[in-house]
């Protein structure tokens, strides 16, 4: 829909926006949020933006887990009810709400978040891929994107059953509660007009987002959708490191902690390597469960055997570096 009918329905029944969640998921929209702030990694020392907050029940699921927050809505009328709810929770010193934002032209500089999460806000995006750009903008390398949605039920029964609720009994109970037949009537269509779990995954991944995956949640009636801005996959790094060397390299992937990672590197590599594997930065990495080893095979006698680095960002840097090591 039209970005203008989208804040004028949302206006409408903001005041009565939580009852009507509340009410219409039978109390399990609270189990929902929980899941999301978890899936996101929110946690103390971390940046979010919160993207179509509403009322703020995303982002107060996310401060709840130390998160600092910038909550943000393309509705005024939602976004100002807000801040009385995180003074109540005490969580005000965590949450920041924005000046109104769409999703497809976010007011923020690049790479300024460390997470980003959008809860049943991207359904009403006109340009999708649009919002997945200024998602991918604003993300710091390694910031995860998490999106909670309604989808499709992947049990038969409660597919059916499901359909027949939000087609018959949802716009009724809506419609009452909130004074606006037309904005529950919408939901049900949007949702039915909106892609399976399968082809929004697939979306992210044209986006250029990495590491898509997809939770289903109360049988698949809302999913939980996960990607990381890695700006390029771990895959495409080795292949430009690959690419640079005069010899043949052979790379593995070994826990971080294994000992015998560290004994590929001869001293004549000195600090330019080194830097990549000393102990302290190893605890500080982003990836710590991976590193990638590259063996060079078939070297003129004397020349270094071996080198490391580990997870998509210290690649990065160590892509910056190989051309003067290979020489």
């Amino acid at each position: 829909p039209e970005g203008s009918k989208v804040q004028s329905m949302f206006s409408g029944i903001a005041g009565r926006y939580d009852l009507l969640n509340h009410v219409l998921s039978g109390g399990v929209d609270f189990y929902w949020w929980w899941r999301m702030a978890k899936a996101s990694g929110a946690k103390p020392g971390l940046r979010f933006l919160d993207v179509a907050a509403g009322t703020g029940d995303s982002s107060l699921a996310l401060a709840k887990r130390g998160a600092e927050v910038v909550s943000t809505d393309f509705t005024h009328a939602m976004l100002r009810l807000g801040p009385a709810k995180f003074a109540k929770k005490r969580l005000d010193r965590l949450i920041f709400a924005s000046a109104d934002a769409d999703a497809q032209k976010l007011p923020f500089v690049d790479a300024c978040f460390d997470g980003l999460t959008i809860c049943y806000g991207i359904r009403n995006v006109e340009r999708r891929e649009a919002a997945y750009a200024e998602f991918l903008r604003v993300l710091k390398p390694g910031g995860k994107l998490t999106i909670l949605e309604f989808s499709t039920p992947v049990v038969p029964g409660l597919r059916a059953l499901y359909t027949w609720y939000s087609l018959k009994v949802l716009p009724r109970i809506g419609g009452w509660l909130s004074g606006d037949r037309s904005a529950y009537d919408y939901l049900p269509e949007s949702i039915r007009m909106f892609p399976k779990q399968q082809d929004l995954a697939a979306e992210l991944e044209a986006a250029g987002f990495r590491q898509v995956k997809w939770t289903n949640l109360t049988g698949g009636i809302v999913a939980l959708h996960t990607g990381v801005k890695t700006d390029i996959s771990t895959e495409e790094m080795m292949r430009a490191i690959s690419d640079q060397s005069p010899f043949p390299l052979v790379w593995e992937e070994v826990p971080a902690k294994e000992e015998r990672v560290f004994k590929t590197i001869l001293p004549s590599f000195g600090e330019t390597v080194e830097m990549f594997l000393s102990a302290d930065q190893i605890d500080v990495v982003q990836d710590r469960k991976t590193l990638f080893v590259c063996e060079i095979s078939d070297c003129p006698e004397g020349s270094k055997t071996g080198l490391v680095a580990c997870c998509v960002e210290w690649l990065k840097r160590f892509r910056e570096t190989s051309t003067e090591l290979f020489r």
